[in-house]
């Protein structure tokens, strides 16, 4: 594990990603600030620059967003299977990881579900199908404290048995 041997330079990489984030966060404030319609970059992209520059932004963004969407895809796949794992069932090799993950992983069958299930809510474009008082961060607040318990009593459990 790198926390024994990083030192420093980890405190340092932290204090340099928070320096480019508010940046970021300060960016996009005077996106929102100028173009007072959407405030995003596509939009900024797109009134100042152009249609041309505003459509090569627009598909740099999806872009980063598949990336983004399948990196979390795949951290969420991890927990789901040691959740399962944890509740006694026996997981075929094939479906927990991708080629050159483990031995017998052909694709993280959790994770490309749950990224093609994002889709599908992204295709139906769900908000606008809400009612507005649903606030979903109502049920996603217990769900991740819950989740976070469990991976964490858990995890203690095992180095309790590991001693």
């Amino acid at each position: 594990m790198a926390n024994g041997t990083a030192g420093p330079a980890v405190l340092v990489s932290f204090l340099i990603a928070g320096v480019a984030s508010a940046a970021a966060a300060l960016s996009y404030a005077e996106f929102a600030g100028l173009i007072p319609k959407a405030g995003s970059a596509y939009t900024y992209g797109y009134a100042v620059l152009g249609e041309l520059a505003g459509w090569f932004i627009g598909w740099d963004l999806l872009l980063e967003y598949t990336a983004i969407v399948a990196v979390v895809a795949i951290g969420i796949s991890g927990y789901f299977s040691f959740l399962v794992g944890e509740m006694g069932a026996d997981l075929p090799n094939w479906m927990l990881g991708a080629p050159g993950t483990g031995d017998g992983h052909k694709v993280d069958l959790f994770a490309a579900l749950l990224c093609l299930l994002i889709a599908y809510l992204h295709l139906l474009d769900l908000a606008d199908h809400l009612p507005p008082v649903a606030d979903l961060g109502a049920v996603r607040r217990p769900v991740r404290a819950g989740a976070r318990g469990y991976f964490a009593y858990s995890y203690r459990r095992s180095e309790l048995a590991r001693r």
